[in-house]
């Protein structure tokens, strides 16, 4: 929404915006896929001279040392989040050669993360022993404002030659 006088020297400038996601999270299946990728470690899942047929590829956990490719599926992180953001940006043009704004507002956010992993069999002992399940949820809540100065001015040293400098500033509180 916007305002702007007759003289076009003020106008007002105003702003809402919100934003609800749920996106699913990557910190719940971290584990999986770090043990994924070192799921055999020497020695103890190599074929053995003695007895071929009992090695650590063919027992339950089939290689992997703590979780298997198909426990991801067992795993649930979600995120959450709800943003809404609000400004109001003023601009004043006092004179042909000089601008200036200033642009001020909160954003407001909520962040509620949720982490879900089934028990798992008694295979192999899961990392921070999650063999037995384990669920937790969190909620962050955070405030920021922003306040943002600018200002603009134009010289003429000669006629088709505008210079223009520029000044600014702003706040940030979380």
């Amino acid at each position: 929404m916007s305002y702007t006088t007759p003289n076009d020297k003020l106008k007002v400038d105003v702003s809402l915006g919100a934003i609800r996601s749920r996106a699913r999270g990557a910190s719940g299946v971290q584990p999986i896929t770090t043990s994924i990728l070192w799921a055999c470690n020497f020695p103890g899942c190599e074929p053995s001279a003695d007895d071929p047929t009992h090695t650590g590829y063919n027992n339950n956990g089939h290689g992997f040392q703590f979780y298997r490719p198909e426990d991801y599926y067992g795993v649930e992180a979600f995120d959450n989040v709800d943003r809404s953001m609000f400004s109001v940006k003023l601009t004043h043009n006092p004179f042909p050669w000089l601008r200036q704004h200033i642009t001020v507002g909160p954003d407001f956010a909520n962040d509620k993360s949720s982490l879900l992993v089934d028990r798992l069999d008694s295979y192999s002992p899961a990392f921070f022993d999650l063999s037995q399940g384990f669920k937790s949820a969190r909620e962050v809540r955070s405030t920021f404002l922003t306040l943002d100065y600018g200002a603009s001015a134009d010289l003429k040293p000669m006629k088709n030659l505008v210079t223009t400098s520029s000044v600014g500033a702003q706040y940030y509180y979380k």
